[in-house]
């Protein structure tokens, strides 16, 4: 301020007053959209890990349980087992990439499942051992 008497400000100290509360008001307005940005980001990799979990379980639930004794063809049990998890995916919003028959000493011990979670594009797997696997397959 000017020590002249007269009161008030100068033009080019309300300029830069302005400029300064500008710079101030862009800065929390840039950080609170950076905010609102990431929380979307955040909610979508929730809502996938969601859904992951989801169809983890949903196939723990449909293959688990599964018995294919190892001394008949497991392989070609599992195959069918593979073509069916494909053909009639009925896990919503989710997208069966593809199927692997996990193989130990000749025998199908489980099945490891390829999945998308829609619209994304991250592969995610689950892999899953029959019932008949027994305890010698570490899970």
């Amino acid at each position: 301020m000017r020590d002249d008497g007269t009161g008030g400000f100068t033009f080019i100290e309300t300029l830069v007053s302005i400029v300064l509360v500008l710079l101030v008001t862009g800065a929390v307005c840039a950080a609170f959209i950076n905010g609102a940005g990431n929380n979307e980001t955040a909610l979508i990799s929730m809502r996938e890990a969601w859904i992951s979990l989801y169809c983890d379980q949903q196939l723990r639930d449909r293959i688990e349980h599964e018995v294919f004794p190892y001394w008949e063809n497991s392989i070609a049990a599992a195959n069918t087992l593979c073509t069916e998890i494909k053909e009639k995916n009925q896990i919503h919003g989710v997208e069966i990439v593809g199927t692997k028959i996990l193989i130990k000493n000749g025998s199908a011990h489980g099945i490891e499942v390829s999945y998308r979670i829609k619209p994304g594009k991250k592969i995610y797997s689950s892999a899953v051992l029959f019932a008949s696997a027994g305890d010698g397959v570490s899970r």
